[in-house]
């Protein structure tokens, strides 16, 4: 898990800056609290061989006339191989708090202790539902003779 209550500022990001670019992401998905969301990226390459990046899978909300998110929750799958050319890579990650969320997908660079440096993103607003999970619950009890 990665990033709780970080802000990405900015989301310059948002234009084709690296070389690796998302270009694709599942949306209007709907899940209990705690159960995972794999998020496929699909990714072009322009490299002339096969690189090796990090992969980020970030919920929360995204403003975009400030072109702020603000990360709830993320993932990151770190060292991932990128053939050259269209491939897809996923990220699996437990949906971690309850409401309506906008979904970031990144290639970059990870380091625990700076975070995450994007090369190239893409958000989906309002694309995943966390409810709460269902279930059933005591409310009381009578004893009897049987």
């Amino acid at each position: 898990m990665y990033g709780h209550g970080s802000e990405l500022s900015g989301l310059t990001l948002l234009r084709r800056s690296g070389l690796v670019r998302v270009t694709g992401l599942t949306k209007n998905l709907t899940v209990n609290k705690g159960d995972k969301v794999k998020m496929t990226m699909t990714l072009e390459s322009t490299y002339d061989r096969t690189v090796t990046k990090d992969l980020l899978s970030a919920y929360g909300t995204y403003d975009p006339r400030t072109r702020r998110f603000t990360l709830h929750w993320g993932c990151v799958a770190e060292d991932v191989s990128i053939p050259r050319g269209i491939s897809s890579k996923s990220v699996i990650c437990p949906a971690a708090k309850v409401g309506t969320w906008d979904a970031l997908a990144a290639v970059g660079t990870y380091d625990r202790r700076t975070g995450f440096k994007i090369e190239h993103a893409i958000v989906k607003q309002r694309v995943l539902t966390v409810r709460e999970r269902a279930m059933v619950r005591v409310k009381d009890f009578t004893l009897s003779r049987a």
